[in-house]
């Protein structure tokens, strides 16, 4: 399964990628369904209802459809960052995995709920038209870190672009 998450309007990217909409093997995250809510710390998807959000605004599931074989990330870069949007997804996916530890690569990590049985791919293109060196150096090292919770077996590609439309090959 390829996952699609970005912060670009719907329409917009559907119109720009019309062959995505009816295919069985990707699943997009946008925002369709309403403003996302940000994570409020009550930690009830590790404990009270775990992989589910206790806030109800069309995202609550997200840990059950984030990531796949391979997801892609498209984001505006946001003072180093990801965009509201996409960190939203990232805090809200929390769920995902549990309040307890392991080492894994020499690092605390928490552990997953899910087991991957396959590696995965994980490639987040930022645009903007003046993003500086020093937003990607910051990027750079979310990037690494977000790919090792995903596991030491992960690969994938940052990119920092201008046009998403022309330069995102999907």
């Amino acid at each position: 399964m390829k996952v699609i998450i970005h912060d670009l309007d719907p329409e917009e990217f559907l119109k720009a990628f019309p062959d995505l909409k009816n295919r069985d093997d990707v699943r997009i995250i946008a925002e369709t369904e309403g403003p996302m809510n940000k994570c409020i710390g009550c930690f009830g998807c590790w404990i009270k209802t775990p992989m589910q959000c206790i806030i109800k605004d069309g995202y609550h599931d997200i840990p059950t459809r984030f990531g796949g074989e391979e997801t892609i990330i498209i984001s505006r870069c946001v003072y180093g960052g990801y965009s509201r949007f996409i960190k939203n997804i990232f805090d809200r996916n929390i769920g995902g995995g549990t309040p307890f530890f392991e080492i894994r690569d020499g690092e605390l990590k928490h552990v997953m709920r899910k087991k991957k049985d396959k590696s995965s791919n994980l490639t987040v293109y930022m645009y903007g038209n003046n993003i500086t060196d020093l937003e990607k150096e910051m990027m750079t090292g979310l990037y690494i870190a977000n790919k090792a919770n995903m596991g030491s077996d992960t690969a994938g590609e940052l990119h920092f672009i201008k046009d998403v439309y022309e330069e995102v090959p999907l």
